[in-house]
């Protein structure tokens, strides 16, 4: 998973890519490539040129490789170890709309990246739902878990998540709930193993800092590591 950065007489160009290699570095193919134009100026901050596709995409033990090429999409690409694409996952929903609150923080989030360019931006972009798929889980014995905006917001009561559960043949079969505390918009949670579940709480806010970020009128806590035996219920 890299970026690739080239200049040339039209400008500026990034691309980023998902690639299948030797032990020693040698590629053999590539998964996903996308490429977008670069504004160094700084004059736009688009939330959409900085979507992160490798936090949606994860390795099986079984060397299968799953990913999440699309932002505002529940679509799971499922690739085999020779590089074959074998099978996709789809449903139809669309990502958690954001709160004009949400929406004023990401839009503060973008302000303090765009501090690495030359001059302020004149105009920043926001998208209007968070990201439909939110990350992706494999587990020992093959399943698929696969997070989403709104099971990162879920109704259910007392839990903190939940995540689609598919077997090994693609196959959907549940969903799982995670119940401890979790903010989703200031936390990172990961899993941990097999029966583990990390949570660093202020995590987000954490990574914003180090940008010189600090939300207005929001009092940064400090940064906790809790770490969780996965208890999960299904539904």
């Amino acid at each position: 998973m890299e970026s690739d950065n080239k200049s040339g007489k039209s400008g500026n160009a990034q691309v980023d890519f998902i690639s299948r290699c030797t032990p020693d570095g040698r590629e053999l193919g590539r998964y996903l490539e996308r490429h977008r134009a670069v504004d160094y100026s700084g004059r736009v901050i688009d939330e959409m040129d900085h979507d992160e596709i490798w936090q949606r995409a994860v390795l099986g033990s079984d060397g299968r490789l799953y990913i999440a090429p699309d932002r505002n999409a529940y679509l799971v690409q499922i690739f085999g170890p020779d590089g074959s694409l074998q099978c996709k996952l789809k449903r139809k929903m669309d990502g958690l709309p954001r709160s004009s609150e949400r929406l004023a923080a990401v839009r503060h989030d973008l302000e303090a990246w765009s501090r690495y360019h030359k001059s302020p931006p004149s105009e920043i972009r926001c998208c209007p739902s968070e990201p439909c798929i939110t990350g992706l889980w494999t587990r020992p014995n093959g399943d698929l878990w696969v997070r989403t905006s709104r099971g990162d917001h879920p109704v259910t009561t007392g839990a903190a998540m939940v995540l689609d559960v598919y077997d090994s043949e693609c196959r959907f079969q549940h969903q799982v709930s995670i119940e401890c505390p979790f903010d989703p918009d200031r936390d990172v949670l990961r899993p941990l193993g097999s029966d583990r579940l990390v949570v660093v709480q202020n995590g987000k806010e954490a990574a914003l800092d180090l940008k010189g970020n600090t939300r207005p009128n929001e009092g940064n806590g400090p940064v906790v590591v809790i770490c969780y035996r996965l208890d999960v219920a299904s539904h």
